[in-house]
């Protein structure tokens, strides 16, 4: 939305520039993935007179501002090349104006696109709540409850909700149906669903139910819902054309074994419980997170090959999916998945010597290691070329957040006293010819390559004795002692509940054999 304003805004007031508004979630179903020409066919329609050549001439004379928005949606497997093409753009058209919008990136690679600068969207504060609950056309007495609620107590204790403009807006929903809000996420999108599927109209008198097209219990629509959003989600799908969401609706009520109208289930979604908007041609969910929710939910439920599943969602660990699965059925997370790649990583990492074999010991668990140049300075140190394994460990970090927090507050003190080591050797490198590095003459690093546009410096193995000498060896074996504790009370929880359960329900014991017996 934000970024649909601030097309609007250099539309008005383009200080002499001509603003073009990207979704780079199209990029997904562009045959040819090359940017510059996914940008130039977005603009143009059939029979305009504007050339390639000429698209570029603007460019390079600064005539285009580009809003490149949604770059968490390009599909996880062409990130790095998109990234890369960017970085290109910024590079051959210094003159146009470049934003880009994403969601925040769990491996912080905008920190190191050293050309641009980072803005954030911040949350509301108490008093633009407020405000924007007062603007709401809404039952008067409904918005007078809610608000004593934020006074009183609700915005201290759900500001991580409130804040967000749409979430705040679905809590209203909630509360006028609910009378409390719950703590936990996914109790709130449960209730928010339940909220908008008995949605009522507050300006008549009584309870006014939203007509149904498909005529579905409220558990049957939930569970083809959640299908729906599971078979887009997994396809990395969060727009729609009306085929796309056709297809995708008759997967879901196949997987759910119901014979309703497509077309009725796909008004239902979008009428009456509002959680699909036509944005153009296309469809869209009206906030990400619901099909987030909706994916865990279906996770929840216990599907085959839940671990393959898990092991290619790890991957968007900037997104809830994996959490809330977590929140909503632990024992099944637990059991079918954490327990045994836990295990997977306990096994490995015993045959490694990550103090004397630090390249070695992240090459095999993880994938690649880099680290981060800023100013010329050494900062942190950072995972690249992640491999499938990899992803999953690193999304522990994620689901165990509250048994990571000390390591992450250690790390975040090693950076400094790592400085003078890394300066140090990289100095050494420079002196012996080592081609990646350049030290300036008022000894700041410089990289030469390739590298110099990300300002990350790829770690090869021959690094493995003056990256012994820094705090990644301690980290490693930090790392290695927390994910040990999480797989043992993970595993001592599953024990738990095994033997209640099998008092419960003890084996029945064998009946003798009689002599009637074959």
């Amino acid at each position: 939305m934000f970024m649909r304003y601030l097309y609007i805004c250099l539309c008005e007031k383009g200080y002499g520039k001509i603003p073009l508004f990207i979704e780079l979630r199209n990029l997904n179903s562009f045959s040819n993935k090359n940017l510059f020409s996914f940008i130039y066919y977005s603009i143009v329609s059939p029979g305009a007179v504007i050339t390639e050549d000429q698209f570029h001439n603007g460019l390079e004379s600064g005539v285009f501002s580009l809003i490149l928005d949604g770059f968490d949606e390009i599909d996880f497997d062409l990130r790095k090349e998109v990234e890369k093409q960017i970085l290109e753009l910024r590079d051959k058209y210094p003159n146009a104006l470049l934003i880009v919008s994403s969601r925040p990136d769990p491996d912080n690679r905008f920190e190191t696109w050293s050309q641009f600068h980072i803005y954030h969207v911040e949350p509301m504060n108490r008093h633009q709540v407020i405000e924007l609950i007062g603007k709401i056309d809404y039952d008067p007495s409904t918005k007078k409850k809610f608000l004593k609620a934020i006074e009183d107590s609700l915005y201290a204790t759900h500001r991580s909700f409130l804040s967000n403009p749409l979430l705040c807006i679905m809590m209203l929903v909630t509360f006028e149906q609910a009378g409390h809000i719950p703590d936990k996420m996914h109790i709130f999108y449960e209730r928010a669903f339940d909220a908008l599927f008995f949605l009522h109209d507050a300006a008549k008198e009584g309870v006014y139910r939203r007509k149904s097209y498909a005529s579905m219990s409220i558990d049957e629509f939930r569970n083809c819902l959640s299908a729906f959003s599971f078979a887009s989600y997994a396809k990395e799908k969060f727009s729609f054309t009306p085929a796309e969401l056709r297809d995708f609706v008759t997967q879901a009520l196949r997987i759910e074994g119901k014979r309703v109208g497509i077309t009725d289930f796909i008004s239902d979604l979008v009428e009456s419980v509002c959680l699909l908007q036509i944005e153009g041609t296309d469809y869209v969910f009206t906030h990400r997170s619901f099909q987030e929710y909706f994916s865990a939910f279906f996770i929840s439920r216990s599907p085959k090959r839940i671990d393959q599943i898990l092991d290619q969602f790890c991957r968007r660990r900037e997104d809830q999916v994996l959490p809330m699965a977590l929140a909503m059925n632990a024992n099944l997370i637990e059991r079918d998945w954490v327990i045994p790649r836990l295990q997977e990583f306990a096994l490995r990492a015993a045959k490694l010597d990550c103090e004397a074999a630090p390249i070695e010991y992240v090459k095999t668990l993880y994938g690649g290691l880099a680290l981060e140049i800023y100013r010329g300075r050494p900062r942190s140190f950072w995972y690249t070329g992640t491999h499938t394994l990899g992803h999953v460990f690193l999304a522990m970090n994620n689901l165990y957040e509250s048994e990571f927090r000390q390591l992450v507050s250690w790390t975040g003190k090693q950076v400094n006293q790592d400085q003078p080591v890394i300066m140090r050797e990289l100095t050494k490198l420079a002196q012996q010819g080592d081609s990646r590095v350049i030290v300036a003459k008022n000894g700041t690093i410089r990289l030469k390559g390739a590298e110099q546009n990300f300002n990350r410096l790829a770690i090869v193995q021959t690094d493995n004795a003056w990256v012994a000498k820094t705090r990644i060896p301690e980290f490693f074996s930090r790392q290695r002692e927390v994910m040990g504790k999480i797989l043992k009370k993970a595993e001592e929880r599953q024990k738990k509940q095994q033997n209640i359960l099998d008092a419960m329900f003890p084996e029945p014991k064998k009946p003798r054999k009689s002599r009637f017996d074959a």
